[in-house]
C-alpha cells in the first residue's frame, strides 16, 4: 500500500468523502473556479444517499401543486419532535432553505420529483422521491463536477491523518487500498 499526502497547495479545496454532500460541496467549489480534489476510501462515488428513498424538503412548488401546506415552523417542530434531538441551529436552516437549496438546486440539475409522502413524524407529507431515486440525486451532483473539469477524484484512497502546518490544517495524509 502506498502512503502519500494531498495538500491544499494542489487543489484549492479538498474534500474527504465523495457521498452526496461531499459531490454537492465539490459543484459548488468548481463553480465558484475552484480546483477540487475528492478523496474517498470507496471505488463509486456516492456514499449511502444512494440507496436512500428520497429527501425531506420543505415548501416545494411539488408540494404547492399538490395542495400540502407545509411551512418552516411547522418542519421544524417535526424536527425538534421526532428527529432524536437535532441540533437546533441546523434544524432551522434546514427547514427555512431546503426549497432552495435542495429542490431548486436538484431542479436546475434536471432532476424531477415525482412523488411526496409523510412519514412517521412528519405533519405533512413533505418526502420527496426523485425519478430514478436517490441515485438520481448523486448522478445530477456528478455530471455537474464532471463537466466543470475542476475536479479530480482520489478513489479507493483511505485518509489516515491530517497535515497542520502552523496549527491549522493544510492536506490530508493518505493510503491507497
Amino acid at each position: 500500500m502506498a502512503t502519500a499526502s494531498v495538500s491544499v497547495a494542489t487543489p484549492d479545496l479538498l474534500i474527504v468523502g465523495g457521498g452526496i454532500s461531499g459531490l454537492a460541496a465539490a459543484a459548488e467549489g468548481a463553480r465558484l473556479g475552484l480546483h477540487v480534489t475528492v478523496v474517498d476510501r470507496n471505488s463509486l462515488y456516492g456514499g449511502t444517499a444512494v440507496i436512500a428513498y428520497g429527501i425531506a424538503i420543505v415548501g416545494s412548488p411539488r408540494q404547492v401543486e399538490l395542495g400540502i401546506k407545509d411551512s418552516p415552523d411547522l418542519a421544524y417542530r417535526d424536527f425538534v419532535n421526532w428527529g432524536g434531538d437535532p441540533h437546533p441551529g441546523w434544524a432551522r436552516y434546514y427547514v427555512e432553505h431546503s426549497k432552495v437549496e435542495l429542490f431548486d438546486w436538484f431542479a436546475a440539475c434536471g432532476v424531477q420529483f415525482e412523488k411526496i409522502v409523510k412519514p412517521n413524524g412528519n405533519s405533512v407529507a413533505r418526502f420527496h422521491h426523485p425519478r430514478g431515486g436517490n441515485v438520481s440525486l448523486v448522478a445530477a451532483l456528478y455530471r455537474e463536477v464532471h463537466h466543470s473539469g475542476r475536479v479530480e477524484f482520489l478513489m479507493n484512497t483511505d485518509v489516515t491523518g491530517l497535515v497542520l502546518e502552523d496549527g491549522r490544517v493544510a492536506g490530508v495524509k493518505v493510503q491507497d487500498y
